[in-house]
Order: C-alpha cells, then structure tokens, then sequence
C-alpha cells in the first residue's frame, strides 16, 4: 500500500490514522506489503505553537474538526499514535515526511519532533528537509526530490510483484 499525504486536515485526521493503523491491515489480510507513507509539509499543529499561521490554523481545525475537544486531540494527535502504533509501524511501514522553509520557522521544528520520536522508536523513516522552498508548494518539494520521489514508491512496487 502507498499512501501520500497532503492534505492538512486529512493528515491530522483520517489519513494518518488510517496509514498507521497497521494492526488492522494485518488482522483483516488487506494488505500484507510493506506500507509507505510519504508526508509532504505536515502542520503538525497543536495549542503550543504561538506563530501566527499555526495558531490560526489550530483555531480552525480545533474548533471545527475536533469539536473543541481536546482529550479527542491528544489520543489522536501524530506525535501519539507514533509512539502507540510504533510496534506495528516498526515492522512493515516507511515513513518519508517532507518538510520546508517557511517564514515563522515552526514547520520543520514540529516535523523534527516527528522525527525523533520515530528515531527512539526505530520507526523507519525518511526526513528530509528543503531549505530551497520557501513557501507551501507541493511541487515545489517534489522537483527538489526529483527522481527519489517516485524510486520511493516504486521500490515497494517492485518488492510486492517479486511474491
């Protein structure tokens, strides 16, 4: 299964969710290939961030998606289901998460944060980071991939026609 992620609602909500409940993929027989989830420019938002754009997006997103509730959030924010799910994840799932330069510098520190709780979770992943983009461009990112942006699809492609 390859799932990429850009949407920032759908990353926060459903998406990542659904992507890194393995357990269930592994319990129903859907999909017993390695999984890659490729993450371009998570919001990774949350009540502490205190620049203007992630706290007018927590407000939205908060208040709209997750109905103000904010036990909702924390069993089901990114940096919680990495540590729940890091068994599952461990064994049959790559992360890469994409992350950019941005003016109120808040991105790539939350995705660091993604990132070192993978780390200590041997969790395998990718991170990488483009200080060239300065703005929140999806294509942007994937030209200063260039061609590793689709060999990371295509190498679990490849490993699931070999069974």
């Amino acid at each position: 299964m390859q799932l990429s992620i850009s949407c920032p609602i759908l990353f926060g909500l459903a998406a990542l969710k659904f992507g890194w409940l393995a357990p269930l993929h592994a319990k129903t027989g859907v999909s017993r290939s390695l999984r890659r989830i490729s993450i371009m420019a998570p919001p990774l938002l949350g009540p502490e961030l205190k620049q203007p754009l992630p706290t007018r997006a927590w407000g939205n997103l908060f208040t709209t998606a997750m109905l103000n509730d904010l036990d909702y959030f924390r069993a089901n924010d990114p940096f919680t289901l990495a540590e729940k799910n890091a068994d599952a994840l461990r064994d049959r799932t790559y992360i890469r998460i994409v992350a950019h330069s941005e003016d109120e510098h808040w991105l790539v520190p939350q995705c660091g944060k993604l990132h070192q709780i993978l780390m200590r979770n041997q969790v395998p992943h990718e991170f990488c980071v483009f200080t060239n983009v300065k703005g929140h461009s999806p294509n942007a990112c994937m030209d200063s991939l260039g061609d590793a942006a689709f060999s990371f699809f295509s190498s679990s492609l490849a490993r699931s026609r070999g069974r």
